[in-house]
């Protein structure tokens, strides 16, 4: 047997930033389907600050069932450790 899936209420994890591809779909019984999940910063957002949403994820086959799905984003920096590569006597720019 077949079922679907669908992400409900997209838009109040899209103002956030994050993005579900695909939001809805059908799945073979057994099988797997691949869902991804990104997320750019949005205009103003604190780098220094994660960012955390929440989405209802409905599966719907003999039973309907929907699963709570969080989401947590944060920025990643390497520029400590450009920091520690620059040579004191050098003129570098980062």
């Amino acid at each position: 047997m077949n079922g679907e899936f669908q992400f409900e209420n997209v838009q109040a994890i899209t103002s956030k930033g994050f993005n579900i591809d695909p939001q809805r779909g059908m799945v073979e019984a057994g099988n797997l389907k691949p869902v991804t999940v990104t997320w750019s910063p949005p205009p103003g957002h604190d780098p220094n600050e994660p960012v955390e949403a929440s989405i209802i994820l409905t599966l719907k086959g003999d039973i309907t069932e929907q699963v709570k799905v969080m989401l947590r984003a944060y920025v990643v920096s390497d520029v400590e450790d450009k920091m520690d590569k620059i040579d004191s006597t050098e003129n570098t720019q980062i």
